[in-house]
């Protein structure tokens, strides 16, 4: 569970003081050699043959509690003494849905149906050097933008030593205001207004909310919206000031898309996560949202953008349908990834990781894993 400790340090902007209302940071996985789900200082892993250890690790505790072994630790079992007393009773098995080493720091769980992501803590470290805007995408409304955003950015501030931030840039009254903690009643717009007066990180930080996993949050007004910005260089401004105190920057955006302000996200952004539902509206609307970005001159965002098919239903997680919609996609962007239905993310309140169920977990990590990745490449190929 969550523990209290001290904000890590940043190399870049203002010193980052933090005020007594920020709530604590996520504790990071514990040393190799302790138990999983223990406390300690930040696990470094220096190799492949590293994270296998640890993976095989785990394999073996669950293996262990399943009364099963591999050809090499089966035990040698002594003869049964007659005269012996009886075996004091077993002590109940703990329950399968133990913590997995890189899962400590969010509750992550492995269920015995699905396999995280194959060193999932080591590849999250991968190096994004400069700032970096991603703009969550969708035509139409409700399909789960805010919500993406917020697990997308909660994995990627949890994981990584950066500054991430949700930035709610809906034209209209958004949502992200509903899944985050809110610890200020300052917004965007009252960001953009008082521009001038921000001096350092220390004054932002009056701006914006944080939730447990570290992620800051710039929520928009309850009653403009977005849209009293829009016509007056808005995002330019707020961005501006975010590129000096953030690594990351997570826009959650509305569903107009030819807007002065979205033209401006756009222009920006150097990876786009279009998120849709697996009903034919929705398809259509983010085959819609594709072809304006080529249309549009962000032809690059296409190719590398991560599509988000959400709230899948189990009963049809593995179905001809939802397999022929991933591959209808995969073949126009970088990755495709599902996000199952899940009860604690359809409630619309703040979201909480440990609430959700494993598999929505295990998801939502190939999700942040595949933007991580996809932003690291980005670098790799100069630009």
């Amino acid at each position: 569970m969550y523990a209290p400790q001290p904000s890590p340090g940043y190399a870049h902007g203002a010193p980052a003081a933090q005020p007594p209302v920020v709530p604590a940071p996520l504790p990071r996985p514990g040393p190799r050699g302790g138990r999983f789900g223990e406390v300690g200082p930040p696990a470094t892993l220096t190799g492949p043959s590293e994270s296998a250890e640890l993976w095989n690790t785990v394999i073996h505790e669950i293996n262990s509690e399943r009364g099963t072994h591999t050809t090499a630790e089966v035990p040698v079992r002594p003869l049964p003494d007659s005269g012996a007393a009886p075996p004091a009773p077993s002590r109940p098995k703990p329950s399968r849905r133990r913590r997995f080493g890189f899962g400590g720091l969010l509750g992550l769980r492995v269920p015995e149906w699905s396999a995280p992501p194959e060193n999932f803590h080591a590849r999250m470290q991968v190096p994004i050097a400069g700032h970096r805007r991603v703009a969550v995408l969708s035509l139409k409304g409700g399909v789960g933008k805010t919500t993406t955003s917020v697990l997308l950015g909660s994995l990627m501030a949890a994981q990584r030593e950066s500054r991430v931030v949700a930035v709610d840039v809906n034209r209209d009254m958004g949502t992200l205001r509903d899944r985050v903690p809110l610890q200020t009643g300052l917004t965007v717009r009252d960001l953009f207004h008082n521009a001038g007066s921000i001096s350092g990180f220390t004054d932002l930080r009056g701006y914006v909310s944080s939730n447990e996993e570290r992620m800051h949050a710039l929520v928009g007004d309850g009653v403009f919206g977005f849209r009293e910005l829009d016509g007056q260089g808005g995002y330019s401004v707020v961005a501006g000031l975010l590129e000096r105190y953030y690594d990351i920057v997570l826009n959650d955006c509305g569903t107009g898309m030819g807007t002065p302000g979205m033209r401006q996200v756009l222009d920006l952004a150097d990876q786009v996560v279009v998120v849709l539902e697996p009903a034919s509206d929705s398809v259509r609307a983010a085959e819609s949202t594709f072809e304006w970005l080529r249309r549009n001159g962000h032809a690059d965002l296409v190719a590398g953008a991560v599509v988000v098919i959400s709230k899948v239903e189990r009963k049809s997680a593995s179905s001809p349908e939802a397999e022929a919609l991933e591959a209808h996609f995969s073949g126009m962007v970088r990755a495709v990834v599902r996000i199952p239905f899940d009860e604690h993310l359809s409630w619309g309140r703040v979201i909480r990781f440990q609430e959700l169920h494993e598999s929505t977990r295990n998801a939502c990590a190939h999700m942040a894993l595949l933007s991580v990745e996809g932003l690291a490449h980005m670098q790799r190929s100069g630009v």
